[in-house]
């Protein structure tokens, strides 16, 4: 977004040098869950925890990313190294097929994994693994009529987003 070619953006929105200078409207909020495939041994595993997982292959974020930076923060508090056996990617179609195909486990926003035939969430959640999803404009220039009313829909779709994961039973 640095030379103008972008009115705005949706992601998520990070505490990060690089949104310093954008103006964020957050939309919702997403658990990331853990995910593997339904015959995975973990789901076996009563109350399964961090530990039980260490020892599993992963398809773990980019490094130096802050959702690596939180997963490998909840394997720290546990007392746990993060997992050796790893495959970095940020890219779902290779994680779908890792974890589904593989017997990898992986990280997924909770909406993206329920929708996923193949694979299936496993009770434990980490904390702090989370995702604010937004908008992104830069904070110093207006941006054009076309983009204000797809921000002003954008919202609303959001806002529907959010009633739905606070209340998945509503159709």
């Amino acid at each position: 977004m640095g030379n103008g070619d972008l009115d705005l953006l949706v992601g998520r929105v990070t505490d990060h040098p690089s949104t310093s200078r954008l103006r964020l409207i957050p939309l919702y909020r997403e658990d990331f869950r853990i995910v593997a495939a339904p015959s995975h041994p973990a789901h076996q595993v009563p109350n399964v925890a961090l530990g039980d997982l260490v020892g599993y292959p992963w398809v773990v974020p980019l490094a130096n990313t802050p959702l690596r930076d939180e997963l490998e923060e909840n394997f720290r508090l546990a007392g746990l190294a993060p997992p050796g056996q790893r495959v970095e990617s940020s890219t779902p179609a290779t994680l779908r097929t890792l974890v589904a195909e593989a017997g990898f486990l992986a990280l997924m926003p909770e909406s993206m994994a329920a929708a996923e035939e193949g694979l299936q969430m496993l009770e434990l959640r980490l904390a702090g693994l989370a995702q604010q999803v937004g908008l992104m404009f830069h904070a110093d220039r207006p941006i054009a009529l076309s983009a204000e009313l797809l921000a002003r829909k954008l919202q609303e779709v959001g806002a529907e987003i959010k009633q739905e994961l606070q209340d998945p039973a509503q159709p």
